[in-house]
């Protein structure tokens, strides 16, 4: 069977912790943030500007109410705890498109994207959750192949959605949900 695991994550930045002898955070910044120029894309909480950040807001009987929670724990930055904005997660999405190069900057072979993006399991979910890849979930909209990622904490959400085949994404940021 297959089954989505947050814990996988976590496995895998510790992982990448202890091979490059660096801290998840640290590496991420040296090897992906800096060299796509995402200036505003954090892992650390204390980095950032607190009138920067946006309120986490949840349901509530009334509407949308800011949450008494801000939902951060440094040990998921793996998982999720990702703090950005819409810039920097377009340079990631482009770099994305462009198989792993931004203005110059290489992130990763361009051959990996294609394996990032072959499905490895079908899921029980039905689209746009049908198959699982490497980090990412691929189905097909109006016959384009994309593929997708998202997450969601307690008053957050965000996806980027990317059609690789028209050179095209959508990306989706909100301090509103469960």
């Amino acid at each position: 069977g297959w089954e989505y695991s947050d814990v996988a994550f976590m496995v895998l930045g510790d992982l990448i912790a202890k091979v490059s002898g660096q801290s998840y955070e640290a590496y991420m910044v040296e090897h992906i943030f800096a060299p796509l120029g995402m200036d505003a894309s954090t892992f650390i909480l204390d980095d950032i500007d607190p009138a920067m950040l946006a309120k986490p807001h949840v349901p509530s009987d009334d509407g949308p109410a800011v949450s008494d929670v801000f939902p951060y724990s440094r040990q998921f930055a793996a998982s999720n705890n990702l703090f950005s904005n819409v810039e920097d997660i377009a340079k990631f999405v482009q770099a994305s498109l462009d198989r792993g190069e931004l203005n110059g900057s290489r992130i990763l072979p361009a051959e990996t994207y294609d394996l990032m993006w072959t499905p490895t399991n079908e899921t029980p979910y039905g689209a746009p959750w049908s198959n699982w890849a490497l980090g990412w979930w691929t189905t097909e909209v109006d016959a384009c192949p994309v593929a997708w990622m998202g997450g969601a904490d307690m008053g957050f959400e965000a996806g980027a959605m990317l059609c690789p085949d028209e050179n095209a994404a959508v990306i989706l940021l909100t301090n509103g949900g469960r």
